[in-house]
């Protein structure tokens, strides 16, 4: 039936051993579910501890999702999961999410962030965006 839907996406997203059908399963949940499902418990949850799978793609998926949750809450997660990753492109859509999410008070950090050396700039060129984004430059 429907309703078992996203429970089953979620179970996979959790547990399969591919890292493509994690992803898979994230962005399926996304599409299944209405607007503002995802900043719910049982999807936030699911996101929040994909943020921190063992695979960059997987953790890219869900902070991307996160950022599209439209809940502002999530902030000091996202900026947590920017410190703590050592992947550009996680720390990118960390930033990215920061943009979609946070006001004007995010921009000091926006801007250290800015700074920060990464492989051909992906961390500068998202905080760029979030900052414009955001509406401070």
């Amino acid at each position: 039936g429907e309703t078992q839907v996203p429970e089953t996406l979620s179970r996979i997203a959790r547990a399969d051993p591919f890292w493509a059908v994690r992803v898979a399963a994230l962005e399926a949940l996304a599409s299944v579910l209405s607007e503002g499902q995802l900043a719910k418990p049982p999807q936030l949850n699911l996101l929040t501890s994909a943020a921190t799978d063992r695979n960059s793609r997987v953790r890219r998926t869900a902070i991307r999702l996160l950022g599209e949750a439209g809940d502002p809450a999530l902030l000091p997660f996202l900026r947590e999961r920017f410190s703590e990753d050592d992947s550009y492109q996680v720390q990118a859509e960390a930033i990215r999410a920061i943009g979609r999410l946070g006001d004007e008070k995010q921009l000091p950090f926006l801007r250290e962030a800015s700074s920060m050396p990464s492989h051909q700039d992906v961390v500068q060129q998202a905080a760029e965006w979030a900052i414009a984004e955001i509406g401070g430059g």
